[in-house]
């Protein structure tokens, strides 16, 4: 009998219990939301006097004398397909390292690239002549 009483109320426990749940995850993003604009305001701040930030560009294209290697890659005119994949692979698997050391199924040799990370493609330069795109 207690039951119907409290069931007749409109809300039950489990959408009570939802309801709480929404507005912990509601409060939990406002704060990360507040977090991240106190870290941006911290990063203004300590960006040097008259300089300005821009919005992201669009993805860039390779030089059109590199040709596509695929997953976004491309080679330069003196680069395998595999070498190139070979370095964004060893690129990626070392969190976007500056100086990277790659495999080169051609010549059965590893050569050390030089990567200049930009957005939004990292130029990656080194052995002989070689240079890969990376996005």
């Amino acid at each position: 009998m207690l039951a119907s009483a409290v069931g007749g109320c409109g809300t039950s426990e489990a959408e009570r219990q939802a309801e709480r749940r929404r507005a912990a995850e509601q409060e939990l993003l406002r704060k990360k939301a507040a977090g991240l604009d106190d870290e941006i305001a911290a990063l203004k701040a300590q960006q040097p006097q008259g300089t300005t930030t821009t919005a992201a560009t669009p993805a860039a294209r390779p030089p059109a004398s590199s040709r596509p290697c695929g997953a976004g890659v491309a080679a330069g005119r003196n680069t395998s397909c595999a070498f190139a994949l070979n370095t964004a692979q060893e690129w990626v698997d070392t969190s976007g390292g500056t100086q990277i050391q790659v495999y080169s199924p051609a010549t059965r040799k590893n050569y050390t690239m030089k990567c200049s990370i930009g957005l939004p493609l990292t130029t990656c330069r080194g052995g002989k002549g070689a240079v890969v795109y990376i996005p």
